[in-house]
């Protein structure tokens, strides 16, 4: 059991499904269940906060192959394990809600999914730049790494890919914005990043190539065409298409002329 310094007397229990599995208390103690089947068990409660799940559903959920008896009794057993493990202390709101047939988790949890998926509800409306940028990084900071990395069962690798795919938008929505504001550098980092999630990304290497013609920097396009070339050859085997060849030629011709012209008003590096 560790403290995080960031979390203490906070008056709320915090759930961290990003990452390691890990649920701190309003103390600021922390404590991981990394395999563990309560902790499956918990995820799932804190990634559907807002139903109300019946013990049925969830042992059919964990213990899909064995029998009925058998799962009621391994399911109080593990409902007892996040009691002890979890207690209510003082005037704190306890971490579940449960009841003879039904299991919440409580409504004041703090849950890192949850509030990333309102942090980028809101970024969609928010009609200030700087405003939905603040946001879309608030929500990229908690995404600590991808979702119960210590669970492999089915439910857990669907949801993984789900959430996957959606802070890969959020990364591609903050690098808008960034563009947007001008923030060329903040721009390439977040590309950079999606590139390091998957080096075979070709929409990600386009996105630079034309960032980097906008910026009047055509060695910087021929690199960034090589590196997606090496990313297919190693990850595929494969080549750019013809078109793709063509699109950065074009991308590299449109640099070199806006190199040009802006070497006319101030000296540049055209790299």
């Amino acid at each position: 059991m560790i403290t995080d310094p960031n979390l203490q007397q906070t008056g709320f229990w915090h759930v961290r499904v990003f990452g390691a599995l890990k649920v701190q208390r309003p103390s600021g103690l922390s404590t991981a269940l990394n395999g563990r089947v309560a902790g499956e068990l918990l995820a799932y409660l804190a990634l559907y906060p807002h139903t109300s799940h019946t013990r049925l559903k969830l042992t059919s959920l964990l213990w899909s192959d064995t029998e009925v008896g058998n799962e009621r009794t391994r399911l109080r057993q593990e409902i007892s394990y996040l009691r002890t493990l979890f207690p209510a202390d003082g005037g704190d709101n306890p971490l579940l809600e449960i009841s003879p047939t039904d299991l919440q988790i409580d409504s004041h949890v703090k849950i890192d999914a949850i509030e990333l998926l309102d942090l980028i509800g809101r970024a969609r409306l928010e009609s200030v730049t700087a405003t939905k940028i603040s946001l879309l990084e608030q929500g990229l900071e908690l995404y600590k790494g991808e979702l119960l990395e210590d669970y492999d069962t089915a439910w857990v690798v669907a949801e993984r890919e789900r959430f996957n795919q959606i802070v890969e938008k959020l990364m591609y929505d903050l690098a808008q914005a960034y563009h947007t504001e001008r923030r060329f550098d903040a721009e390439e980092q977040i590309y950079r990043r999606l590139i390091a999630r998957d080096n075979s990304n070709e929409e990600c290497h386009i996105s630079l190539m034309r960032l980097f013609s906008e910026l009047g920097k055509p060695k910087l396009v021929h690199q960034q065409y090589q590196s997606l070339e090496q990313a297919l050859l190693r990850e595929h085997g494969a080549v750019p298409a013809d078109d793709m060849r063509e699109l950065a030629d074009s991308l590299r011709t449109q640099a070199v002329q806006i190199a040009a012209s802006n070497s006319h008003s101030s000296p540049t590096n055209s790299s």
